[in-house]
């Protein structure tokens, strides 16, 4: 792995990913496909019904489920980083009340402000979540998945999975890049530093 920053940007845009090929002057860089992004991260939702936190709905356990309290809710999970999403699954009640989660949008943001600057990936009318239901959608860069009801009702599912792959945010092949912190790589190229600028040669 390395900390890739593309020339121009701040060490705030900084990403680590995978790479390989580190040439004198190029480098490759890898995107593995990763699964179920929101395993565990961090997520909320506009009220919480009592017993019911949001975290039930990314812990792995498709037997329990969260739940808001009636009202037009939503729930959100924030990955941790940008990934390029390509498919939601989302898992509805085993015992019942699976009728609640039909009316719906699915929302990816970047900035997790949900204030008009996300977009919606998939919307639901009068279509029940299943157990799966499966979302393959335009592969998209977000850092936030939200859940949001268009209808007022208690909003509780099991589980929800976000898969995708590790964003680049912008850097295609022939772009210059600092390479820097790379694992296993003590030559740097001649550089002092653990640091190496290089170009972009490709992404696999």
């Amino acid at each position: 792995n390395a900390e890739i920053i593309k020339a121009g940007r701040t060490y705030a845009d900084c990403l680590t990913h995978p790479v390989s090929a580190i040439g004198t002057n190029t480098v490759t860089v890898n995107l593995a496909p990763s699964s179920n992004l929101a395993l565990n991260k961090t997520s909320s939702q506009s009220s919480t019904y009592t017993g019911y936190p949001a975290s039930y709905c990314n812990d792995g356990n498709t037997s329990n489920f969260c739940s808001t309290n009636l009202e037009v809710g939503w729930w959100k999970v924030d990955l941790g980083l940008s990934y390029t999403i390509n498919q939601i699954v989302l898992w509805n009640r085993l015992d019942c009340c699976a009728d609640r989660v039909d009316n719906f949008k699915l929302q990816v943001s970047v900035t997790g402000a949900f204030a008009g600057e996300q977009v919606d990936v998939y919307t639901a009318v009068n279509q029940q979540a299943g157990r799966p239901s499966t979302y393959n959608i335009t592969p998209i860069a977000g850092r936030y998945v939200r859940l949001l009801m268009t209808v007022s009702d208690y909003l509780n599912f099991a589980e929800m999975e976000v898969n995708g792959v590790s964003s680049l945010d912008g850097i295609v092949a022939g772009d210059d890049v600092l390479l820097m912190n790379v694992q296993g790589d003590t030559t740097n190229n001649g550089n002092a530093g653990n640091y190496e600028i290089l170009t972009v040669q490709s992404i696999s």
